[in-house]
């Protein structure tokens, strides 16, 4: 929803009865909104449903740190059960479920991700020059290729239609890559962030390069800070939070990490993630 209502509506779910998820209770709503896609998950009383509340399909980082104001104006709407639902149209749902799984998880959320695309691909109003258009201005199109390259193994009589410019770039995605990609979805849960870490590190060709993502993990920004606790980024308190966070990676992030760390599936996904990461960024 637009980000100059999201509180609002953050405020009523939660006068209605909705609660935090235990994991992300002290994020702060207000800083959510700024560096985050979303608000703190929230969940229903019986805890049978879950919600998170979007202002933005994309993190700040990518297409520039702003969305295309215009993709408010192609919401495709219809009436539901004598409601007025607004949807993202085809080629913007096509393009951030790209986005989604190949540049904000790697792949860690599963496989679902190619029967979503397939019966996308079915929809006669998507827009394929749209989709085009804003995958080259999000700086997303080798991901795109990637990912229909993949949807085209698994299913295929999936048609696609790639403009002319790109059929050689498409041909150019290797098949060894396309299979690891889908080893990738199918992949150690609860601990890919810990292997995205390591696969990051790897692939950096600098020690400065390197230590960076540890850095981050270790020691994030305050304003990061001040979204997962409770707590603002300019305050002197903020300080003392950071501890929370360290005391929290020493009981449950290391030993979990060296514990999956002992898996030869886990060495596995770490050179498959960082192959993957070096072709996005165009290695």
């Amino acid at each position: 929803m637009p980000p100059d209502r999201a509180l609002a509506a953050f405020q009523a779910l939660s006068d209605g009865g909705c609660v935090r998820a235990a994991s992300q209770h002290w994020w702060n709503p207000e800083d959510c909104l700024r560096t985050r896609r979303h608000l703190p998950p929230l969940r229903t009383p019986s805890g049978s449903v879950h919600l998170e509340l979007h202002s933005r399909l994309y993190l700040p980082r990518q297409a520039g740190g702003e969305e295309d104001p215009a993709l408010w104006r192609r919401l495709v709407r219809k009436t539901v059960a004598g409601h007025d639902l607004a949807f993202l149209c085809p080629a913007d749902l096509l393009l951030h479920l790209i986005v989604h799984a190949a540049y904000d998880h790697h792949f860690d959320n599963g496989p679902l991700l190619l029967t979503d695309i397939e019966g996308l691909l079915r929809e006669p109003s998507l827009d394929w020059p749209l989709f085009w258009e804003l995958a080259e201005a999000g700086g997303w199109i080798r991901g795109c290729l990637l990912v229909l390259a993949m949807v085209e193994r698994h299913f295929p009589d999936a048609t696609i239609p790639y403009p002319a410019a790109l059929l050689a770039e498409r041909q150019r995605v290797p098949a060894d890559l396309l299979a690891a990609t889908a080893s990738l979805t199918l992949g150690l849960s609860g601990a890919r962030s810990d292997l995205r870490l390591v696969a990051g590190m790897k692939r950096a060709a600098t020690m400065r390069d390197k230590l960076k993502p540890l850095r981050d993990s270790v020691f994030p920004s305050k304003r990061m800070i001040a979204t997962m606790y409770p707590v603002r980024e300019d305050s002197a308190a903020v300080y003392l939070w950071y501890l929370v966070k360290w005391g929290r990676m020493a009981m449950i992030s290391l030993p979990r990490f060296l514990a999956t760390r002992q898996k030869a599936r886990a060495t596995l996904e770490i050179d498959q993630g960082a192959r993957l990461v070096a072709w996005l960024d165009g290695g």
